[in-house]
């Protein structure tokens, strides 16, 4: 039996990632984290959190028992880790989204118009700090990167991102996060009446670039919704603005989803919507989308997201935004054999069922170990 050491961040979805690793009886899993306690979202029982720059994690991670370790995303400090101590080990990095876009995209591709201009004027501290961290990190990055073996993302697109400006030895292969299927969590297809906008604080929902493109549709909606909960650790002075300009722009039709809901709270507000903008300009809220699709919402999203032309070419139905925001296609409902079909194809290229989903990550280490 494979061993495997997985390096696993502080983050909402690594809860199910141990679970599904945890629950697989062809490999053993240990997990470690190098963020400090008190977490965010780990349970500390799960792993085992040790400092950077200790004695423990060096001798950890160059232990001849394990046959390979999993970077469930890469940061500065888990670069650091890989440039400077590990020597031998079979490297595996499972991209997440920002880890792997910070390599290959500047701020100002991110980020719409209006929304880039407030990051450059109004947050000067927090945009030079994040440029020199992503100058840090590629610097790491290409440094370190001849030690990685293979790269599993989301997306064939996103790796042949990184491809064309890394010129990268390591492998494509593909390594389950570990999602089930939606309908495990939905009983009913969405009949109502409101709008979604992102998924969550961050600014590469381009929230600020939105608000004054959907105005005049308005009353299409009952309500407008934005996910502000997370990060947990997200920008209040961004929030703070978003906040005040949808007021501006919506007045009571507006509300902030603040406090982070439970999952099952959270897929109720998702079965109000009948429509939803996904303004990212990256690979971004993917589980979002797809639950959307599943219940029949219409999804409008840039056109210049590597995520939109996947979505269309496996054969689902989206909206590019601004262009197709129109009255008619954000009150289209689908019909019953539409909807079958937009279920098949998730199932068949998305949303895995747990037995894939098994399948897909013992074919990948029985080919890569």
């Amino acid at each position: 039996m494979k061993h495997i050491l997985h390096i696993i961040p502080d983050d909402k979805f690594s809860e199910k990632t141990i679970d599904f690793y945890s629950s697989l009886d062809f490999i053993k899993s240990d997990y470690i984290t190098i963020k400090k306690e008190p977490f965010l979202y780990l349970n500390k029982n799960a792993v085992i959190s040790l400092p950077l720059f200790s004695s423990e994690l060096r001798k950890c991670v160059n232990n001849s028992k394990y046959d390979a370790i999993v970077f469930h995303s890469l940061g500065i400090k888990t670069m650091l880790l890989i440039v400077l101590f590990i020597k031998k080990a079979f490297v595996i990095w499972r991209t997440y989204g920002n880890d792997l876009y910070s390599l290959v995209y500047n701020q100002s591709r991110i980020h719409r118009p209006l929304t880039y201009g407030y990051f450059r004027k109004n947050e000067k501290a927090l945009y030079f700090k994040i440029v020199f961290k992503n100058f840090l990190y590629r610097t790491l990055f290409k440094i370190g990167v001849k030690k990685i073996n293979i790269i599993s993302c989301h997306l064939n697109e996103e790796f042949d991102l990184l491809q064309a400006k890394y010129k990268l030895k390591a492998k494509k292969s593909f390594l389950p996060i570990g999602f089930f299927p939606v309908s495990k969590n939905f009983n009913n297809i969405t009949n109502g009446n409101n709008l979604l906008i992102g998924q969550s604080a961050s600014l590469w929902n381009n929230h600020l670039d939105i608000f004054p493109l959907i105005k005049s549709n308005l009353n299409c909606f009952e309500t407008i919704i934005c996910p502000l909960s997370y990060p947990q650790l997200s920008n209040a002075k961004y929030k703070k603005k978003v906040i005040a300009e949808a007021n501006f722009y919506f007045n009571d039709k507006f509300k902030p989803l603040i406090e982070f809901l439970p999952e099952e709270e959270y897929n109720k507000v998702l079965c109000t919507f009948k429509a939803a903008i996904f303004y990212h300009e990256r690979q971004a809220a993917l589980a979002n989308i797809i639950i959307c699709l599943f219940l029949g919402i219409n999804v409008f999203m840039s056109k210049t997201n590597c995520l939109y032309d996947y979505l269309l070419r496996i054969g689902l139905n989206i909206y590019a935004f601004p262009e197709e925001f129109t009255p008619e296609n954000i009150n289209y409902k689908i019909n019953s054999l539409q909807l079958e079909n937009c279920h098949n194809i998730l199932q068949e290229h998305i949303w895995l069922t747990y037995d894939e989903t098994y399948l897909a990550a013992k074919v990948f280490f029985e080919e890569n170990l």
